[in-house]
């Protein structure tokens, strides 16, 4: 027999699943623009995500409101279609949300760990087919 601390049971019955959004769903709209030489293409992507409880308890503390997000990418293909190349912006908003979320143990006192979704970043991209 081994000696310890007893737990107190907790039923979850009911509870919400931890990390699942109660919605979720993206659209995107996509422009071609056909010339001679090529095709430029711009899509436009939104993302909702809903709020979510972070804890398999449904802490208050631990739960996460709706997030939603947008980006931009313009895309060069060629004729050719051996390469392309684009520039896209992520997070169009530049609006900052909290992405996850969790508790440090007893030692550390319980704090909140928790990361943010990135800001807006800008980028190109090229590629090739070779």
């Amino acid at each position: 027999m081994q000696a310890g601390v007893a737990g107190i049971a907790q039923s979850i019955k009911g509870n919400n699943l931890p990390g699942s959004a109660d919605k979720s769903y993206g659209l995107s709209l996509t422009q071609d623009m056909v010339s001679s030489n090529g095709v430029t293409s711009a899509r436009l992507s939104y993302r909702y995500t809903g709020a979510a409880d972070l804890s398999i308890f449904n802490m208050e503390r631990l739960k996460i409101d709706e997030r939603v997000s947008m980006d931009l990418l313009v895309r060069y293909t060629p004729n050719s279609d051996d390469w392309y190349a684009g520039l896209y912006v992520k997070n169009l908003r530049n609006k900052q949300d909290i992405n996850s979320l969790r508790e440090s143990s007893n030692v550390g006192g319980g704090a909140l760990l928790g990361s943010f979704t990135d800001p807006r970043t800008y980028g190109v991209e090229f590629g090739a087919k070779f």
